[in-house]
Parts: structure tokens; C-alpha cells; sequence
């Protein structure tokens, strides 16, 4: 045998060899389905109203639901006041309770009263502000401003009462 025959002798049984190692090494350094490179849930969600906010309901008590839109559970809840003053006029912190690929709905109502109503209690969407904001499998932090916008309104009440 030739020198340049022995030579591509060696050269094919080690390519065989390299190519016979070559999936091992690949499916041991590969992820697997529940990995996410960079990140994972749980995530956090913050939420806050805009500014204009301030001027139809500055100073009134809003409450909020996080829900899992599957089962509708209620994952957190939480009140405060908007502000007539301050940008954001109103932020909610819900910590670390979002879940890959999990769907959510951020339920809101701002006690306003227009027209009637009574105190503390969630009323006709004519007399309190009321908002179900939907939102799809997070697959990072969620951090989200909401404008005012009276066409987005949705009776949530059931939520609350």
C-alpha cells in the first residue's frame, strides 16, 4: 500500500470515528423542553395606570385581581388609590406569580361612583371604572402601562363582589 493510500486509510477510519462521537456530544450538551436559555418563571408583574388617570378618577380607591385565565383562579389581589397628581397615577406590584406559557387577565375597578353607586362596592360598569386586561404566556418579567381609554370597558364586578 502507498504512502498516500495509508494516509487516506487513516483519514477515513477517523472521520468514521468523529462522526460516530458527534451525536453523543450533542445530545449531551443539548437542552432539553423545559429549559429557557436566559430566564425562568417565575416571573413578576407590575402594572401601572398613566396619567390620565388623574383627572377622572384622582383620589379614588382602585382594586385588582391577577386571574389564570385556565381555571380562573385568583392569583393575587390588591387596593389602593389613584393618584390626582402623581405619573403613574397608580402602580400594582403582583411579585413572582407568573408561569411560562400560562395565560392571565388583570382585572381592575376604580370605585368612582359616577352617577351614584355606593362606597366599597363594585358597581354597574356606567358607575365604576372597570377593565379585564388579557394578556398571553409571559415568557419574561411582565411590566405594563395602561392608558385610559373608556372604549376598553368591561364588567368585572363578579370578580370583586
Amino acid at each position: 500500500m502507498s504512502r498516500a493510500s495509508r494516509f487516506h486509510a487513516l483519514l477515513r477510519s477517523r472521520a468514521w470515528v468523529l462522526l460516530m462521537l458527534l451525536p453523543a456530544v450533542l445530545l449531551s450538551t443539548g437542552c432539553d423542553d423545559d429549559d429557557v436559555i436566559g430566564n425562568t418563571s417565575p416571573y413578576t408583574l407590575r402594572v401601572s395606570l398613566s396619567a390620565d388617570f388623574q383627572v377622572p378618577h384622582g383620589d379614588q380607591p382602585v382594586n385588582w385581581a391577577l386571574i389564570r385565565a385556565a381555571d380562573v383562579v385568583t392569583l393575587a389581589t390588591g387596593d389602593g388609590t389613584v393618584s390626582a397628581t402623581t405619573n403613574p397615577a397608580f402602580t400594582l406590584r403582583a411579585g413572582a406569580v407568573l408561569e411560562f406559557g400560562v395565560d392571565y387577565e388583570l382585572r381592575y375597578w376604580i370605585d368612582s361612583n359616577t352617577g351614584g353607586g355606593t362606597a366599597g362596592v363594585c358597581d354597574h360598569v356606567a358607575i365604576d371604572h372597570q377593565w379585564n386586561f388579557k394578556f398571553r404566556a409571559p415568557d419574561n418579567d411582565v411590566n405594563l402601562i395602561l392608558v385610559y381609554d373608556v372604549d376598553r370597558v368591561e364588567d368585572v364586578c363578579a370578580t370583586f363582589n
